[in-house]
């Protein structure tokens, strides 16, 4: 009864952290990977097929939260929604939807992040199955406790995306294993795959699983047919598409692969770069204390790896065999939370354990003990709801918005290079002549106006622009990594003139001058020593979750010959 009730507490607090903060935005939609849009399309076109993604994601997710949407759309029509109008808005864009129907805009993505925020709090009591199952009832509770309060996990949980969805079924495929259930485990990872194409790592801890429950050849046959029915059925069930559009995704696929392997020629990094970024990624995920106690909790692992249990290795196959497609295979070194996030709810079991171990060593004084996992507790709910207050009012589109309505007169004309969401509120949109690859937002009738491919003389104005530079009277950058402008991968990458217009403007040889700077409290900040390696500026406190997505750097620069109040 009481570790219950500690376990509804614990789920009560990350739920509370999870939603908490998820109107960030809005009726702006920040952050374009978010799925509502792309599932919205889907349900009006009645596909299972998401399109606007070119099929480069199956669809797991996206048919998850189309019928968690049912019932949000059943209200709508029983309500009398102008349902027929909301379609007609839609159709022109996201902007031009939101404009005419805030309410609604809010509504289904507060609705939708809700959903991901009740999944994130279903994950952390399934981290206490595991924790249990593997160690303890007690190294389970104080692992569940210990990721409630993770910065990086509650931040992710503020999105309508795949990542939380995803990482819930990754935590009940090892669950399923450790407890020897193998069909079911094999139909939870084709489920994962569904979500993510990097799930596909689970068939290692599901073929380790499955190896200590073997004990005959006739037992191994006919348990691998079983096993693998059910990973390819639950992949196809929640990817019905793949068989129905199967030469979309090949071609997809193909795409990608000559992609990565073109990458792979260029210039490589030292291997150790990747997972040095990716310590201080995962210590600002977890913050200080958190993260010192994952690591004494590795540090006893190691030592008592004579006693290794079977459900242990399950878990640690996954565990190293993702860190190390992340970290050392992948071509793209560059730290971001999306990358490694999936195994964040297993790393905590590490501290669960090693705090376990703590309070079952009877040396030690009770006050030390309590007070260690107080400290570590109570500073890393501070950290996460300090996360969360980025989602509230601290992201830098926050203060880019006021500051632009209070400093720059309505009508002027602003440049920019990125769709809005990156650089501002698009409720903006309408005060302004916002220039984009060469079409004015005053003069545009179309769609999609922030579709750089859909701007049929980009190029042309590129040109125009590095050899008589823009006719704007602002420019508005988001730029997170200066340095890289200056990497052949990346002027190759963008599109042509505009990493050299870049270059030109933040070096001052254009007729602007950067008056504001829009920045979160803790950038990466380059390494001048090891090439390739960033590092946070702060590592105690002032944490971003998911950076790169939440609070972006933004710049602002006026014509030199104009006057702007700072």
């Amino acid at each position: 009864m009481k570790t219950r009730l500690i376990l509804i507490v614990i789920i009560a607090i990350n739920l509370f952290l999870n939603v908490y903060g998820n109107d960030w935005g809005l009726p702006s939609r920040w952050y374009v990977d978010e799925k509502v849009s792309n599932v919205l399309h889907m349900l009006n076109d009645k596909t299972t097929v998401d399109v606007y993604d070119f099929y480069y994601h199956p669809t797991g997710y996206q048919i998850f939260l189309a019928f968690c949407l049912l019932p949000f759309f059943a209200c709508l029509m029983l309500s009398g929604y102008p349902v027929e109008m909301l379609k007609n808005a839609a159709s022109t864009s996201w902007m031009e939807m939101a404009k005419s129907f805030p309410d609604f805009a809010v509504n289904i993505y507060v609705y939708s992040r809700t959903v991901s925020a009740v999944l994130g709090a279903l994950v952390v009591y399934m981290v206490f199955l595991l924790g249990k199952k593997v160690y303890s009832e007690k190294a389970g509770l104080l692992s569940a406790a210990f990721l409630a309060v993770t910065m990086g996990f509650v931040g992710v949980n503020h999105f309508a995306k795949y990542t939380t969805f995803e990482m819930f079924f990754v935590v009940l495929t090892l669950l399923l294993c450790v407890r020897n259930s193998i069909f079911w485990a094999a139909l939870s990872a084709g489920i994962s795959l569904s979500i993510q194409l990097d799930a596909f790592i689970l068939l290692l801890p599901l073929a380790v699983a499955f190896l200590f429950n073997v004990k005959n050849f006739r037992q191994f046959i006919l348990s691998a047919l079983g096993m693998v029915s059910a990973y390819i059925a639950g992949f196809i069930a929640a990817t019905p598409s793949f068989i129905t559009h199967f030469s979309g995704y090949t071609q997809t696929f193909k795409k990608l692969f000559l992609s990565n392997s073109a990458a792979a020629g260029g210039e490589k990094l030292p291997l150790f770069v990747g997972p040095l970024n990716y310590f201080f990624e995962l210590l600002s995920i977890y913050g200080i204390f958190i993260f010192i106690l994952i690591l004494c909790g590795l540090y006893l692992a190691v030592r008592r790896y004579k006693k290794i249990t079977k459900s242990e290795i399950v878990i640690y196959v996954f565990i190293l065999a993702y860190l190390f497609m992340m970290t050392v295979v992948s071509d793209d070194k560059y730290p971001q939370s999306k990358h490694i996030i999936i195994v964040v709810p297993l790393l905590v079991l590490f501290a669960g354990k090693g705090v376990s171990a703590l309070f079952e060593n009877k040396k030690v004084a009770s006050s030390i003990k309590y007070g260690l996992f107080l400290t570590a507790f109570v500073y890393s709910l501070f950290y996460s709801f300090k996360g969360d207050l980025i989602f509230v009012r601290e992201d830098t589109r926050y203060k880019s918005t006021e500051w632009i309505l209070v400093n720059i007169p309505k009508g002027s004309k602003i440049e920019t290079f990125d769709q809005i969401n990156y650089i501002c509120s698009d409720g903006i949109f309408d005060n302004y002549d916002f220039i984009y690859m060469g079409k004015s937002s005053k003069n545009f009738k179309g769609k999609f106006f922030f579709k750089w491919d859909k701007a049929e003389n980009r190029e042309a104005h590129l040109r125009d622009i590095n050899r008589h530079d823009s006719d704007a009277d602002f420019i508005i950058v988001n730029m997170e990594k200066i340095e890289e402008l200056y990497l052949s991968e990346t002027s190759n990458s963008y599109l042509p003139g505009l990493t050299q217009y870049l270059i030109d403007l933040f070096e001052g040889k254009k007729s602007f001058k950067p008056v504001k700077i829009f920045a979160s409290g803790n950038r990466k900040i380059a390494s001048r020593k090891i090439r390739g390696f960033y590092y946070p500026q702060s590592v105690l406190w002032n944490p971003v979750p998911s950076p790169d997505v939440v609070s972006p750097t933004i710049y602002i620069f006026e014509r030199k010959d104009r006057k702007c109040q700072n």
